[in-house]
């Protein structure tokens, strides 16, 4: 048996992916900047917005693999040619009615892309990737919340992304809301603190006392994830406008740990949040079963 592997992971979510809607142009000098706030080059990145990066024959999402796969450094070969170290492999998922697609970025040293559910997949396997990493497969999902349809559309994403944890699985990326934790900062008075009162639906309810912070997250964790940033104790606000939005979810069917004193939450000047990172320790299988439950589940799927 394979000993159990730490890899680094992080949820990074820059402003429309460095996309300016005044020059029409990506500025991918943002993205980097973004990735040096960063311990180390993550192993998995949820990125939480890959604006218009598959537009263009995709040309905004090579150049950004270009910056990404640098950070990783580079090994000279024996014709003195240099290479990455290693290089990311891109999952850019389609959400209907959305330019801000969140992109999943795995190393293609540590993780196996074993299966891609695109989007015409069942909804709740949709936009996923199982992958194997050491020796088991995981499913893996990178999410970016849509608030533009309010709270009850908040709703359906924390339920729908609730049901996949009955799979060893990670979700990652901008939930665009924070958790009910007592330990957690709250805005009781959001309809002042959002500043734009169009955006009030965005992250917030209504009560009888006005608008407040919404937690649709509570939700996804209750059907069997764990947080990583409140299991870390972390709750630092990781938006501009002093919300956690960004998580790392881990299902309670995952053979994971959470590394202590590895979680992270990077401030920057480039984008309206910050990075979250931290160090997760995956484990093995005891038997081929893992391998036959995905199977199984993928030929489901597809009926």
């Amino acid at each position: 048996m394979p000993d159990p592997i730490t890899l680094r992971v992080a949820a990074v979510n820059l402003k429309r992916g460095g996309w300016s809607r005044t020059t029409r142009f990506h500025d991918f000098t943002k993205l980097e900047k973004m990735l040096a706030t960063l311990d180390g080059p993550p192993h998995i990145i949820f990125m939480g917005e890959c604006t218009l990066w598959d537009a263009f024959h995709q040309e905004p999402l090579f150049e950004a693999l270009d910056q990404m796969n640098a950070r990783w450094g580079f090994h000279r070969d024996e014709n003195g040619y240099e290479y990455p170290v290693d290089q990311y492999l891109p999952f850019i998922s389609r959400e209907p009615r959305s330019i801000n697609l969140p992109g999943l970025f795995v190393s293609a040293k540590y993780v196996r892309p074993v299966r891609w559910y695109d989007d015409t997949a069942r909804h709740v396997y949709a936009n996923t990737l199982d992958a194997e990493i050491g020796g088991r497969v995981y499913a893996l999902k990178s999410v970016h919340w849509n608030g533009s349809l309010g709270e009850t559309f908040f709703t359906m994403q924390a339920d729908l992304h609730g049901q996949m944890a009955n799979r060893a699985m990670i979700v990652g990326g901008d939930f665009n809301s924070p958790t009910s934790d007592p330990r957690e900062l709250h805005c009781p008075s959001w309809d002042k603190q959002c500043g734009n009162p169009a955006k009030r639906s965005t992250k917030g309810t209504r009560t009888g006392d006005g608008w407040m912070t919404n937690t649709p997250l509570d939700r996804t964790m209750e059907h069997g994830f764990w947080n990583a940033g409140t299991e870390a104790g972390v709750f630092t606000p990781t938006t501009r406008d002093g919300v956690r939005a960004d998580h790392i979810l881990v299902s309670d069917q995952a053979p994971i740990e959470l590394v202590p004193d590895s979680y992270r939450v990077h401030p920057n000047d480039v984008s309206d949040h910050w990075a979250v990172e931290c160090q997760l320790r995956f484990g093995t299988p005891d038997s081929l079963s893992d391998l036959v439950s995905v199977a199984a589940s993928a030929g489901a799927a597809r009926r």
